[in-house]
């Protein structure tokens, strides 16, 4: 079971730090960005998590699903005992190879913005497939995440990050996407120029 303490971004250490973990996003993304070729890859289908703990007990839970219309994978910031957490932000990528970014609200999900860049017109990762067995992936430094029936892959660069970018049928990033990095602070939405190189588009800490 995890522990939940003292909210992170109600201590000043994170004001004072935040303007270093933006500046961070840039070199985050530039890094997963320049990874060409296809390492080891883990899919992640329908009810499977791929989680990030921090050591103070709170997850980034990275999950795919199905709506209506297309599908989208996201990361939400749960506490100790797995709540939503509230005032964090959720971030993620839709099979339209857009990124959205909400707000959780008096326990509600509310949309704040959409941004919709280039991407392959077939899902990178095949269509949605969802696992019988919900579980979880753990994630590790390093390793690639592939989100099923989108085209959004994930990496870990940081023992505390979590950094998303889309890619096409051959493990590259999409010039003029776009893509995000979340943590245990907050959220940035990248977007990638025609070279590739990122540029912050949008941070937000959580509980702000």
């Amino acid at each position: 079971m995890l522990v939940a303490t003292t909210d992170p971004w109600q201590t000043g250490r994170v004001h004072r730090v935040w303007p270093l973990i933006v500046a961070g996003v840039l070199a985050v993304v530039a890094a997963t960005a320049s990874h060409a070729g296809k390492p080891a890859l883990v899919l992640v289908r329908g009810k499977e998590g791929a989680v990030l703990v921090s050591p103070a007990g709170y997850a980034l839970d990275c999950t795919v699903d199905k709506g209506t219309i297309e599908v989208g994978m996201a990361c939400t910031l749960r506490d100790g005992s797995g709540h939503v957490v509230e005032k964090s932000y959720v971030v993620g990528i839709g099979s339209d190879n857009s990124v959205s970014l909400g707000q959780i609200r008096a326990g509600v999900f509310t949309p704040i913005n959409k941004w919709k860049g280039r991407g392959p017109k077939t899902p990178a990762f095949g269509r949605f497939v969802k696992d019988p067995i919900a579980r979880v992936v753990g994630v590790r430094l390093g390793r690639f995440y592939g989100f099923s029936g989108t085209s959004a892959r994930c990496t870990v660069p940081t023992i505390q990050s979590l950094a998303c970018v889309i890619v096409d049928a051959r493990g590259k990033p999409v010039p003029r996407s776009y893509g995000f990095v979340t943590n245990f602070f907050g959220v940035s939405v990248v977007k990638l120029d025609a070279k590739g190189k990122p540029r912050v588009v949008l941070a937000k800490r959580h509980g702000h």
